[in-house]
């Protein structure tokens, strides 16, 4: 047992036995430092945030990837609403075609873009819902006030509502067609004999 104390640091041998002695040190100041939003099962290790320096690891700058931009996404939808027929909305934007393929990349379209992108974004969601695919003679088809729907998106109109108002339009045309259809459909040739094609007569009545 006493072979035991005599082992331990901080016990020495005085005049009536062991006693403690004045400590020769004191505790190191603790620094409070942030948690590391560490990788699980890596020990922190794998935290691009870590890096390794003489004494130890430490934190060091990341640099972060910019956000995609949001307008990519709505392009994209564009691209996916009207298909073929984006080779027309040049016309709604005044830019090139080269222009709407850039901002798809990721390019960032001019401040004075972004409505239209959005308008048309809200447009290509009511084609898709409705399952419309517009063609060039639709998009070309007056709605209001003697304009067509490009030319009311090129002004800033609300693509949901001016989308929703050409599906409609066409909608209409398409049923009015079927109904001419179905009575010329039902209507009989009529025979013509010889004397139907003799001359004329001189009363017209």
């Amino acid at each position: 047992m006493v072979a035991f104390v005599a082992d331990l640091p901080s016990w020495q041998e005085g005049s009536f036995g062991y006693q403690s002695p004045v400590a020769l040190y004191a505790r190191a100041p603790v620094q409070q430092r942030p948690l590391l939003p560490l990788q699980p099962g890596t020990g922190g290790l794998a935290s691009p945030e870590l890096q390794r320096a003489p004494w130890g690891y430490s934190m060091v700058p990341v640099e972060q990837d910019e956000p995609a931009s949001p307008y990519v996404a709505m392009m994209e939808r564009v691209r996916v609403g009207f298909g073929r027929n984006m080779s027309r909305l040049p016309e709604v934007f005044g830019v090139s075609r080269q222009a709407l393929y850039n901002w798809l990349k990721g390019d960032s379209p001019a401040a004075s873009q972004h409505a239209r992108i959005r308008n048309l974004s809200e447009a290509a969601s009511v084609f898709q819902a409705r399952d419309f695919k517009p063609t060039s003679a639709s998009l070309d088809r007056v709605l209001s006030g003697g304009k067509s729907f490009l030319q009311l998106m090129s002004e800033g109109a609300d693509g949901r509502a001016t989308a929703e108002k050409l599906v409609r339009v066409m909608e209409r045309s398409a049923q009015a067609r079927g109904r001419l259809t179905s009575l010329l459909a039902d209507e009989k040739p009529v025979a013509l004999s010889a004397s139907d094609l003799g001359l004329a007569a001189r009363d017209e009545r």
